[in-house]
Protein backbone atom coordinates (compact mmCIF):
# COMPACT_ATOMS: atom_id res chain seq x y z
CA UNK A 1 0.00 0.00 0.00
CA UNK A 2 1.16 3.83 -0.85
CA UNK A 3 0.10 7.03 -1.66
CA UNK A 4 0.73 8.76 -5.01
CA UNK A 5 0.39 12.79 -5.97
CA UNK A 6 -0.17 13.35 -9.99
CA UNK A 7 0.61 16.83 -10.25
CA UNK A 8 -1.93 19.18 -12.18
CA UNK A 9 -1.44 19.00 -16.05
CA UNK A 10 0.57 16.09 -15.48
CA UNK A 11 0.33 12.04 -15.86
CA UNK A 12 1.56 8.50 -15.13
CA UNK A 13 2.87 6.93 -18.44
CA UNK A 14 0.76 3.93 -19.58
CA UNK A 15 1.93 1.14 -18.04
CA UNK A 16 0.97 -2.71 -16.54
CA UNK A 17 1.38 -4.91 -13.62
CA UNK A 18 1.73 -8.57 -15.28
CA UNK A 19 0.77 -10.12 -11.37
CA UNK A 20 -1.18 -7.30 -9.53
CA UNK A 21 -4.38 -5.97 -9.74
CA UNK A 22 -4.50 -2.44 -8.87
CA UNK A 23 -6.49 -0.30 -6.50
CA UNK A 24 -6.54 2.95 -6.58
CA UNK A 25 -8.71 5.48 -3.91
CA UNK A 26 -8.54 9.03 -4.60
CA UNK A 27 -8.59 11.01 -1.56
CA UNK A 28 -8.02 14.64 -3.56
CA UNK A 29 -8.30 16.16 -7.10
CA UNK A 30 -9.26 14.45 -10.14
CA UNK A 31 -7.79 12.00 -12.83
CA UNK A 32 -8.69 10.65 -15.78
CA UNK A 33 -8.21 6.66 -16.27
CA UNK A 34 -7.07 5.17 -19.33
CA UNK A 35 -7.42 1.88 -20.28
CA UNK A 36 -7.21 1.01 -24.06
CA UNK A 37 -10.00 2.65 -25.98
CA UNK A 38 -11.93 3.47 -22.83
CA UNK A 39 -11.71 6.26 -20.74
CA UNK A 40 -12.87 7.71 -16.94
CA UNK A 41 -13.14 10.32 -14.73
CA UNK A 42 -12.41 9.64 -10.89
CA UNK A 43 -12.93 12.03 -8.75
CA UNK A 44 -11.96 12.50 -4.32
CA UNK A 45 -13.67 9.62 -3.20
CA UNK A 46 -13.82 7.11 -5.36
CA UNK A 47 -12.09 4.10 -6.00
CA UNK A 48 -11.36 1.62 -8.90
CA UNK A 49 -9.83 -1.92 -9.35
CA UNK A 50 -7.54 -2.63 -12.38
CA UNK A 51 -6.84 -6.29 -13.06
CA UNK A 52 -3.14 -7.55 -13.66
CA UNK A 53 -2.20 -7.04 -17.08
CA UNK A 54 -4.37 -4.31 -17.91
CA UNK A 55 -2.31 -0.94 -19.89
CA UNK A 56 -3.41 1.58 -17.73
CA UNK A 57 -2.71 5.26 -17.73
CA UNK A 58 -3.70 7.93 -15.40
CA UNK A 59 -4.10 11.70 -16.54
CA UNK A 60 -4.78 15.20 -14.36
CA UNK A 61 -5.89 17.08 -16.56
CA UNK A 62 -7.03 19.82 -13.42
CA UNK A 63 -5.46 22.68 -12.30
CA UNK A 64 -4.50 21.35 -9.34
CA UNK A 65 -2.79 17.96 -7.46
CA UNK A 66 -4.66 14.70 -7.37
CA UNK A 67 -3.63 12.87 -4.51
CA UNK A 68 -4.43 8.90 -3.80
CA UNK A 69 -3.81 5.85 -1.67
CA UNK A 70 -3.13 2.56 -3.71
CA UNK A 71 -3.15 -1.14 -3.07
CA UNK A 72 -0.99 -3.44 -5.46
CA UNK A 73 -1.53 -7.50 -4.93
CA UNK A 74 -0.07 -10.01 -4.98
CA UNK A 75 3.73 -8.88 -5.40
CA UNK A 76 5.11 -9.89 -8.21
CA UNK A 77 7.87 -12.75 -7.59
CA UNK A 78 11.08 -9.39 -7.73
CA UNK A 79 9.60 -6.00 -7.69
CA UNK A 80 11.75 -5.01 -11.17
CA UNK A 81 9.09 -7.29 -12.98
CA UNK A 82 5.96 -6.16 -11.62
CA UNK A 83 6.07 -2.97 -13.22
CA UNK A 84 6.15 -2.68 -17.09
CA UNK A 85 5.61 0.71 -18.88
CA UNK A 86 4.34 0.68 -22.58
CA UNK A 87 4.54 4.36 -23.62
CA UNK A 88 7.86 6.76 -22.69
CA UNK A 89 7.86 8.03 -19.18
CA UNK A 90 7.41 11.95 -19.81
CA UNK A 91 10.61 13.50 -17.80
CA UNK A 92 12.61 10.57 -17.68
CA UNK A 93 16.02 12.46 -16.41
CA UNK A 94 13.40 13.51 -13.78
CA UNK A 95 12.40 12.27 -10.31
CA UNK A 96 9.62 9.82 -10.08
CA UNK A 97 6.47 10.99 -8.71
CA UNK A 98 6.34 11.17 -5.20
CA UNK A 99 4.94 7.23 -4.17
CA UNK A 100 4.64 6.17 -0.50
CA UNK A 101 5.47 8.24 2.37
CA UNK A 102 4.09 10.95 4.12
CA UNK A 103 2.25 13.76 2.45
Amino acid sequence: MGTITVPAHQFVAEHYHPYSDEFLFLVDGAITLRTGDDSMELNAGEAVMIPRGHRHRFDNLSDVDAFGVFHICPLAPRPEIGHVETEPVPFPDAAPPRVGGSR
